[in-house]
């Protein structure tokens, strides 16, 4: 841009040269042909000096005027020159416009991009607002949730404590009715506690129970846990069960309390802090056994 300015001004100051070039020769013509008008009017007079003086200066007007010629090719030659760099310069305008509208159309692109960011970010913000009011509810619910869990587990507490008594008499600690003791002979629940006595004696012992309601306890878990850690006397015991008309949790508790009577000793608590008095009356549980899973 800054070579095409300066050959552009060089130009023009040629064409000012040229300019005053031709106004003087102009000048110069205009006073020649005074000069004829003058020898015109004055015939009578001696033309000779002034002949003279136009011969002479004929020759220097001659060479100015080729001189301007000259000029003026030299200044077509330019204008030339000029005419193709403006082309290409044209060429190179026309490919940055382009350019810059392809550039155009990327920025509105971008732009459109953004708005479809800005409006995925307010969607999501919606969204998320939908959310939290859902997790709300969800909260609530699991709350209302464990108000029921905890109510549950004080009504399966309280069956528990009424389904045991088909087993047991109702003294307390429990002991074993005539029921409870049919049951323990005949679903084979008694042989497979005294099969497994010792692994569950340890398991008891080493959990180191403080007091005969902790040990009874964890002589309940211990026993409750035999189907699973010995699968093989699940079908024997659920024959067991069905054969005396008891439910398999039930066959499994009768199984506890008759291996509470035999470790208790052993723990070291004395007969009476477990044992029942003597002459209580049996249970006279009259629901139907609960279903299984209850202990």
């Amino acid at each position: 841009m800054f070579m095409e300015g300066q050959i552009l001004i060089g130009a023009l100051e040629t064409l000012v040269f040229l300019a005053g070039t031709l106004l003087s020769v102009g000048i110069a013509y205009g006073a020649l042909k005074k000069k004829v008008e003058e020898l015109k009017e004055s015939a009578s007079k001696d033309i000779r000096p002034e002949l003279k003086q136009l011969a002479d200066s004929l020759p220097r007007l001659e060479e100015r005027i080729a001189g301007s010629v000259d000029q003026i090719t030299d200044i077509e030659q330019s204008f030339s020159s000029m005419r193709s760099r403006l082309g290409g310069m044209e060429l190179a305008t026309a490919s940055v416009r382009v350019t810059v509208d392809q550039l155009g159309a990327r920025v509105r692109h971008v732009d459109e991009l953004v708005q479809t960011v800005h409006t995925s970010l307010v969607r999501a913000e919606e969204r998320n607002t939908s959310l939290d009011r859902s997790l709300s509810r969800v909260e609530m619910g699991l709350a209302l949730f464990d108000s029921l869990r905890d109510r549950f587990k004080v009504v399966e507490a309280r069956l528990e404590v009424f389904w045991r008594d088909r087993y047991v008499v109702s003294n307390s600690p429990r002991q074993l009715n005539e029921y409870g003791k049919s049951v323990l002979e005949k679903s084979g629940i008694k042989e497979y506690v005294d099969e497994y006595y010792d692994e569950l004696n340890k398991e008891i012992e080493d959990a180191e129970p403080q007091n005969p309601y902790d040990a009874e306890q964890l002589i309940v878990d211990a026993v409750r846990a035999l189907p699973r850690e010995h699968p093989e006397i699940v079908n024997d015991l659920k024959n067991g069960a069905f054969k005396t008309g008891a439910d398999f949790d039930g066959v499994l508790y009768v199984g506890a309390l008759y291996l509470r009577d035999l470790l208790m000793p052993e723990l070291g608590f004395a007969p009476h802090d477990f044992s029942g008095q003597d002459g209580a009356s049996e249970s006279t549980f009259l629901m139907h056994p609960p279903q299984q899973g209850l202990i």
